[in-house]
């Protein structure tokens, strides 16, 4: 009969090589998860950029040339992983955190429409499309 040790020990053997696999498909799940999370929040933080941007225009009847233009740092943060940037009225959202989407940029671009409605077209300067938006092509 086997003995009890013995299960004991195959069973811990068990676990420590099991350890290290569960590990390898975790870590980089749960680091998809944040990063899709992180994009989720400057998304929605673009969204009050975006009426910021529209208020400007409507009032001075011309697009903000620059962050300064609405008030905000030229090299202004969101959640400290993302480089806000305004130029002629378009947003640009440069990713500053760790991975492979460092220093990559998508932003929207402001249409207005003719009944004077402004929509606002999300588009990809070079970032990793499996990670936009949805709305961005």
């Amino acid at each position: 009969p086997i003995s009890s040790v013995k299960i004991v020990v195959v069973t811990i053997a068990l676990l420590i090589l099991a350890i290290p696999m569960l590990a390898a498909v975790a870590i980089p799940q749960y680091n998809e998860y944040r990063y899709k999370a992180n994009l989720s929040s400057a998304k929605a933080q673009s969204i009050n950029i975006r009426e910021i941007v529209e208020n400007y225009t409507i009032k001075n009847q011309q697009w903000p040339q620059r962050n300064s233009d609405i008030g905000l740092d030229e090299s202004y943060k969101l959640d400290d992983l993302w480089v806000l940037y305004i130029e002629d009225g378009a947003i640009g959202l440069t990713f500053t955190g760790p991975g492979q989407n460092n220093s990559k940029t998508f932003g929207y671009v402001p249409n207005v429409q003719d009944d004077g409605y402004i929509i606002w077209e999300c588009v990809n300067l070079d970032f990793d499309t499996r990670y936009l938006p949805d709305d961005c092509s």
